[in-house]
C-alpha cells in the first residue's frame, strides 16, 4: 500500500449510470485498478437522497421564513399552538444541510487519502432525475462520466438477475422510463 498523503487531490469523479446493468462497475473495477483513483461504490443517501432534500429549499424562502417567525413567536408567547411549522433559523438549516453533504464529499476524500489515492470518485445510478439534476451544481467542479447502454441489453441483463422485477408489461415500461 502506498504511503498515505495530506489530501486526495483534484476533482471528484462520478461515474453515472442512468440505470442499473448498465457498465458502471466495469468502469469502477477499471479506474480502481489503476491504484491511482479510488472510485466508491453507490451511496444512495449521498448522492439521491441529500440532494433531493436540497433541490426544493429555495423554493418560496420568504414564505417559509414567515411561517417559522409566526410560529417562533408563537411558541415564546407561552401560547398553546400546533407546531408543524416550527423550525430553526430557515437559513441556518439550509446552510447545515448544505455543509453536511460537503462534509461527506471531504469524508470520502480524506478516507481516499488516507488509503494512498491520488484522487477519489463514486458511482452512482440515476434513481430519479429530478434529485440527480442538483447534483453538477453542487459538485460544480467535480468530473462526471456518463455511460449509456442500448436499452434492450440492460433490460435483457436487470431481467437475467432480478427476473421477478419483469412481471409484466407494466415493469418493462417503468424499467424503460427510468
Amino acid at each position: 500500500m502506498k504511503k498515505p498523503q495530506e489530501t486526495a487531490g483534484g476533482a471528484p469523479v462520478i461515474v453515472v449510470g442512468p440505470t442499473t446493468r448498465c457498465g458502471t462497475s466495469l468502469l469502477q473495477r477499471a479506474l480502481n485498478s489503476t491504484r491511482k483513483i479510488v472510485i466508491y461504490g453507490e451511496n444512495f443517501t449521498f448522492m439521491h437522497k441529500y440532494p433531493d432534500m436540497l433541490r426544493g429549499l429555495d423554493k418560496h424562502v420568504e414564505g417559509k421564513r414567515r411561517n417559522i417567525r409566526a410560529s417562533r413567536d408563537l411558541l415564546l408567547s407561552g401560547e398553546d399552538f400546533e407546531g408543524s411549522s416550527l423550525f430553526p433559523d430557515y437559513d441556518n438549516y439550509i446552510a447545515a444541510l448544505r455543509q453536511n453533504f460537503f462534509g461527506i464529499a471531504r469524508f470520502y476524500r480524506s478516507d481516499a487519502a488516507a488509503l494512498g489515492f491520488q484522487r477519489w470518485g463514486i458511482k452512482h445510478q440515476i434513481r430519479d432525475q429530478r434529485s440527480f439534476e442538483i447534483v453538477p451544481q453542487l459538485m460544480s467542479r467535480a468530473v462526471f462520466i456518463f455511460i449509456y447502454r442500448e436499452l434492450l441489453a440492460v433490460a435483457k441483463s436487470a431481467k437475467a438477475r432480478w427476473p421477478g422485477d419483469f412481471k409484466g408489461p407494466d415493469d418493462y415500461r417503468r424499467f424503460g422510463d427510468n
